[in-house]
């Protein structure tokens, strides 16, 4: 059929693989923010005073098993029915008021991506392909 926004909607096990590639290889490692008030960690004698810059480390969210059962697997059943719905163990995007403005039109283009080259090309595994795949430890991910 035509390949439409009705139609990309309805592909919604994609959405699952999508939401499961980008946990897997999040495209930023983690995330900054600075503390607007005081606020004592609960259960311990730490304070991040106002203005203390904050690093979120969004891998290791995205890896703990605590969060994610089998974390390094690539499962997408996990986000059946989460319709890319903001978490604090999923934060690709980021969260609340500086989540990225424009995340619905990167899933809508991914979306497009892999559906024009499914209907259009056969995909077959490389018998090279070294798995798993390594990547190269850099800011941004890239593969060796």
């Amino acid at each position: 059929g035509e390949l439409n926004y009705e139609a990309l909607h309805q592909l919604e096990y994609l959405d699952c693989v999508i939401q499961e590639s980008i946990r897997l290889r999040t495209s930023f490692p983690f995330m900054l923010r600075i503390c607007q008030t005081s606020y004592k960690i609960p259960g311990s004698d730490l304070v991040l005073e106002a203005g203390t810059t904050v690093m979120i480390p969004n891998n290791a969210i995205h890896l703990d098993p605590v969060n994610y059962p089998d974390p390094g697997l690539f499962i997408p059943s996990r986000f059946k029915d989460n319709h890319f719905k903001p978490s604090p163990t999923y934060l690709p995007f980021g969260a609340g008021p500086r989540i990225c403005l424009a995340f619905k039109l990167v899933v809508l283009q991914l979306k497009v991506a892999v559906a024009k080259i499914l209907l259009n090309y056969s995909v077959n595994l490389n018998m090279k392909t070294q798995l798993p795949v390594r990547y190269a430890p850099q800011f941004m991910i890239k593969s060796q």
